[in-house]
């Protein structure tokens, strides 16, 4: 093992994050990176040429995520080269009894695939690639979420309601509009979002209830009639993350932006419904909370 990391090279004294899509998959992206890096005690840089892509490829997706944090959480950002790219490839060459790619100078970490170990095995430093389950953190979480409540409330520009309420977040936008993503994931219908809100209120009580949502009009329509329900003032992904943040609980879609949002609200004490199933062409579920109710 130390023979292997020796021939690494310098580069295995950190830990990159490789960031990409929006701001739910950078989270999961950015937490993954910061417990490694603190488990290793060696800094953390953030790769951030996805979005260097014409914008057509990445769907204009922007990188939020640097507006929520903490500058000294990660040490740096950090852009593929082409001298960065030989490297890697000597790099994989020298180690090809090991089988496994290089990235920024580090092998590659990515949930899922076969030749990565469980998250918690992991022994050496490495480049983090994909999108990590929500369990990959598990360890530095309310450390993390207290930090992140922190820095959403600084980028929201509204004040969420004073009287307690829980949130329902309907997510649209691409999974209506890109007809790939919308063959992936399920499309929850208003029976989820009625059996939801009924659960919750079974444990609460008549609550008053604030939609979020990417496209609150469109939304408003998945949902139903017999409950007390507001729009939110929300005009960014900040600020409907604030209004979750500081709610009773509430009702998640399918969505890592939605599961931030539940995992928000939990560490205030809040009860979190989530949907069983997600995808249509995979796995039902993420890993979510052991105290979130299943529907």
């Amino acid at each position: 093992m130390a023979a292997r990391n020796m021939r690494i090279g310098a580069n295995n004294k950190r830990v990159v994050s490789c960031l990409s899509f929006g701001l739910g998959n950078q989270l999961l992206q950015f937490a993954a990176g910061y417990t490694l890096s603190r488990r290793f005690n060696v800094p953390l840089d953030l790769d951030v040429s996805w979005y260097d892509r014409d914008p057509g490829q990445t769907a204009a997706r922007d990188l939020l995520l640097l507006r929520i944090i903490e500058d000294n959480a990660y040490r740096s950002l950090t852009r593929h080269s082409q001298f960065q790219l030989f490297q890697d490839r000597t790099l994989r060459f020298a180690n090809m009894s090991w089988k496994r790619p290089f990235m920024n100078g580090l092998p590659i970490w990515s949930n899922g695939m076969e030749y990565s170990e469980p998250f918690d095995q992991i022994d050496r430093p490495v480049c983090i690639t994909g999108v990590p389950d929500l369990s990959d953190h598990d360890g530095k979480r309310p450390e993390f979420l207290s930090k992140l409540s922190d820095g959403i409330s600084r980028a929201s520009d509204i004040t969420p309601p004073d009287d307690a309420y829980a949130f329902v977040h309907i997510r649209l936008g691409d999974f209506t509009s890109d007809p790939k993503v919308a063959r992936k994931m399920v499309q929850l219908s208003i029976d989820y979002y009625t059996a939801a809100m009924q659960k919750f209120e079974e444990h609460h009580g008549q609550t008053r209830w604030v939609l979020c949502s990417d496209d609150p009009q469109a939304a408003i329509d998945r949902l139903p009639r017999n409950f007390a329900i507001e729009q939110s003032d929300s005009h960014s992904e900040f600020d409907d993350l604030h209004i979750m943040s500081q709610s009773a609980g509430g009702v998640v879609a399918n969505s890592t932006f939605s599961l931030w949002g539940g995992l928000l609200a939990q560490n205030n004490n809040g009860t979190v419904i989530a949907p069983k199933i997600w995808r249509s062409d995979g796995p039902g579920s993420p890993k979510l909370p052991e105290a979130w109710i299943r529907l």
